[in-house]
């Protein structure tokens, strides 16, 4: 028989697909609702728990628990959302009798209950009724003419009475309620006319003592132990994720088990341990297991496991075993990755609000002429004029990217609409007059006519500020009016991101999984004539390695050869490398540039750009020596900075989408080592050239571009060496704090 028909591993994407539940029933005491206290889901440390209830149909309650949360809380928050849960309940007496008493009825002054079945409105008639040891008819026969007894053992109202008819009447005090004529025309009257002697029968049934007992709504501390174990379970199980299912099998393949395989993590210790957890819900857990343990120990880690769940399990072959060692990899580097980005994103959080809650400042305000002279080939024309209505502009980057004019020539009565459909103007540039605007391009009626920008607006300081920066945002002016220009904060040029990349799950490569970048760009437009710009941006970033992965060997420089002291064979006195090596194995990457020159295609929202930078790059060197047969590691950190010449294209369509093309030229120079080591480089196969390309596309789109600025920022590319021909890729997705610079689609409040 195949070892494959013993067990097999199923591996699914959603937790608990065989639906496994985390619960308890619970009931108060004397009250026959059963109500299942559940865990349903948990997402960031806080866990939803259902409660529902079986006899009546309510209003199921839902609430949320975390670690905050005593055992004490949890339980007393449990009980109290069971007592709102039901619409009525199921009192139980004795002889299985029970009673549908609504829950807005539980007081004993005005308790009712609905009319039960008849067979159990008897029980309850007879369990309280006193004879006096005599069957009805013999009881009914005793009473004399014109007398009358009681009852009921605790109740003076109800009695019978016979009359001078020698008939006998059921009395309810002074009022006769019915004949009675035997037992079954006795019973059969109560039942018929229950809804009119309740409010009087319900003390005889129930004392005021027992109903209170029971409407005091009373959890046992069985039950309640249930519930402390539920949330010790719960809370457990929180840290713990679930991963796979296995099917567990006897050697004669009399039966199968179905466990549920869950991973906790301790990063700080760096281990992890695994949970199996059966159809019923018991659990082992197993021993703990080291991040860095390879695949033979964890084998032997997870069969001597089962084992200890039942000793006649069968292992799990190597084909199954290697698949759950590939997914608890896999799951333990998602869950570093995850807790080594909390730090980062709270300061990203931090950032955030910083920006968004800087008070509002204004660069000046800027006022829009009413009637204004009209242009042929750059020359006034005489006797006639433009007459402005109304404008609108809007601001990105601090240029005006759309400028729409509405007015008429004065020899015209026509009304037209300028739009700057060519080149947009930078706000510096109202206040110079070097760009025109046809007022009709295609249009005979006002055919090679233009109007100046300067000469349509006005740009004055507001109060004692006036500056060249503009918040990203629309606005619209009438004639003659003016309005105020918001200033863009120096932060909202920034944006951070915390970047994954995927090439880093390989250990073959020399990628770090996690990065963290910052990035400034700020736009100053110190000269524009109509499609090109000269010094049109500043720019910086840096770029830093969080997390290389397990295992860290993968991202440090190997010297091909080093130098020792002839004296002490442990100090290092050089090491050969290849001159690529400074990118390929970078730990810190920081960039500081000016764009040069700018040329605007408005046509393709794109704008092409060529600059000239500084560029430093920092990697660490790992030199590994056996002494004793143990391995000694010296570490060093190595510099480079090189000269970047780049040229990039910007394209910023009016979308939830932006892009930039960007390829750039360095001249890497090695800068040697903070700890005094000589780094010589390898000149075999031209390893020694210091020439390097970089391309990148980088790609932005926002979450929720209504509310925020944030959203997924993505890098495909890498850096090419031409001596050595040698390529180093990269697969970058992050989510960047803001991309106010990078997406030309404004938030509401913009």
């Amino acid at each position: 028989m195949k070892k494959k028909d013993f067990f097999s591993v199923f591996i699914f994407s959603f937790a608990f697909f065989f639906g496994f539940t985390q619960s308890v029933k619970i009931q108060f005491d004397h009250i026959s609702n059963e109500y299942k206290v559940e865990k349903i889901s948990s997402s960031n440390g806080d866990t939803n728990i259902l409660i529902t209830d079986n006899k009546s149909i309510g209003d199921p309650k839902q609430f949320v628990i975390n670690k905050t949360f005593s055992q004490t809380t949890f339980v007393n928050k449990v009980v109290e959302h069971m007592k709102s849960v039901s619409k009525s309940y199921f009192f139980q007496f004795k002889d299985k009798i029970t009673l549908e008493i609504p829950k807005e009825k539980l007081k004993y002054k005005d308790y009712s209950f609905i009319k039960p079945e008849r067979q159990t409105l008897d029980k309850m008639i007879k369990g309280a009724i006193d004879l006096n040891n005599k069957d009805f008819e013999e009881y009914l026969t005793s009473i004399a003419t014109d007398s009358s007894k009681n009852i009921f053992t605790k109740e003076e109202h109800f009695k019978f009475k016979k009359n001078s008819d020698n008939k006998v009447e059921f009395k309810n005090g002074e009022n006769t309620l019915f004949i009675v004529d035997n037992e079954k025309n006795f019973y059969d009257n109560i039942y018929e006319k229950f809804e009119t002697i309740s409010d009087s029968l319900k003390k005889v049934l129930i004392s005021k003592e027992a109903f209170n007992k029971i409407a005091s709504l009373n959890v046992n501390d069985s039950y309640k132990i249930s519930l402390g174990e539920l949330y010790d379970e719960i809370l457990k199980d929180s840290d713990y994720t679930f991963i796979s299912n296995v099917v567990l099998s006897y050697p004669d393949n009399k039966k199968d088990s179905i466990y549920n395989i869950s991973v906790r993590n301790n990063h700080d210790l760096k281990f992890y341990n695994l949970k199996f957890c059966n159809e019923n819900l018991e659990c082992k857990k197993s021993i703990k297991i080291l991040y860095s343990s390879e695949k033979v120990i964890f084998k032997k880690i997870v069969n001597s496991f089962i084992k200890k769940i039942d000793t006649n399990f069968v292992h799990l072959n190597e084909d199954y075993m290697a698949e759950l060692y590939l997914l608890v990899k896999a799951h333990n580097e998602k869950s570093i990755i995850k807790d080594a980005q909390k730090p980062y994103n709270k300061k990203i959080d931090s950032l955030v609000t910083a920006i968004e809650n800087l008070a509002t400042q204004y660069s000046g305000k800027l006022k829009l002429n009413k009637t204004i002279r009209v242009y042929r080939k750059k020359k006034p024309v005489q006797d006639t004029t433009f007459k402005v209505d109304y404008a609108t502009l809007r601001f990105f980057n601090n240029k005006a990217k759309e400028i729409v004019v509405v007015g008429q020539l004065s020899n015209n009565s026509r009304e037209f609409t300028v739009v700057n459909y060519q080149f947009s103007i930078p706000l510096r540039s109202f206040r110079n007059s070097l760009n025109f605007v046809p007022i009709s391009p295609n249009d005979d009626d006002a055919h090679r006519l233009y109007l100046n920008y300067n000469d349509l607006f006005e740009y004055y300081p507001k109060d004692e500020s006036s500056n060249y920066s503009a918040r990203n945002k629309a606005y619209k002016i009438k004639a003659d009016s003016t309005v105020v220009i918001e200033e863009r904060k120096l932060m909202d040029y920034f944006t951070a991101v915390v970047f994954s990349d995927f090439l880093g799950l390989n250990n073959q490569n020399s990628n770090s999984i996690l990065q963290a970048e910052g990035r400034i760009k700020i736009p100053i437009w110190i000269h524009n004539w109509s499609y090109f710009s000269i010094l049109h941006s500043l720019y910086a970033d840096i770029n830093a390695t969080i997390y290389n992965g397990f295992d860290d060997n993968s991202r440090f420089i190997t010297p091909i050869s080093v130098a020792v002291d002839s004296n002490d064979d442990n100090i290092l006195l050089s090491a050969t490398i290849n001159n690529f090596d400074y990118i390929k194995y970078n730990n810190l990457n920081a960039g500081l540039g000016l764009d040069l020159i700018n040329l605007e295609l408005k046509g393709l929202s794109t704008e092409w750009s060529f600059g000239y930078g500084l560029r430093y790059y920092r990697a660490g060197l790992k030199h590994t020596k056996v002494e004793d047969g143990v391995d000694v590691v010296k570490r060093y950190q190595l510099n480079a900075l090189t000269h970047e010449i780049s040229t990039n294209f910007e394209i910023r369509p009016q979308l939830n989408f932006g892009a930039d093309l960007n390829v750039a030229f360095n001249w890497l120079n090695g800068r040697g080592s903070v700890e005094n080591l000589d780094i010589l480089y390898n000149q075999q196969d031209d390893n020694d050239k210091k020439e390097v390309l970089r391309l990148q596309l980088n790609l932005y789109s926002k979450v929720n571009p209504n509310e925020s600025n944030g959203g997924i920022y993505a890098r495909i590319g890498g850096f090419y060496h031409i001596g050595a021909k040698d390529f180093y890729p990269q697969i970058l997705v992050g989510y960047a704090t803001n991309l106010s610079s990078f997406v030309n689609k404004f938030t509401k409040k913009e």
